[in-house]
């Protein structure tokens, strides 16, 4: 995690069990924008049990997407491709991480959560 954003992601852990929910592990923040090949392979190998987010931007360079004031635009479509690459699908299979979508029940499985 990245030191800065510890104390936001600390309260939000503090916030979550108040509630009595768990939150989920989360990683990919401090690589927004420049996430690479190497980069997700040592992520999903350090994949503790339980949820993990991954926090990505994953799109396509549309109409809609040109209008949309963000730095990301051009590493969205980069992301897409990213995770669709065969070395990563093949790493998820061979570390044994169930993909699921992030509105449902937090599994017992260790899993890369993302979103729909």
């Amino acid at each position: 995690m990245n030191f800065a954003t510890w104390p936001w992601a600390r309260r939000n852990r503090r916030t979550a069990a108040a509630f009595g929910l768990e939150s989920p592990n989360f990683i990919g923040r401090i690589h927004t924008g420049i996430l690479t090949a190497a980069v997700v392979a040592e992520e999903i190998r350090a994949l503790p049990e339980g949820a993990t987010e991954l926090m990505v931007h994953p799109g396509y360079p549309d109409a809609a997407l040109l209008h949309v004031n963000t730095r990301l635009r051009a590493s969205r479509a980069e992301e897409v491709e990213l995770l669709r690459a065969a070395e990563i699908q093949h790493l998820i299979a061979k570390e044994r991480i169930e993909l699921v979508r992030h509105d449902l029940a937090f599994p017992v499985r260790r899993s890369l959560r993302h979103a729909s």
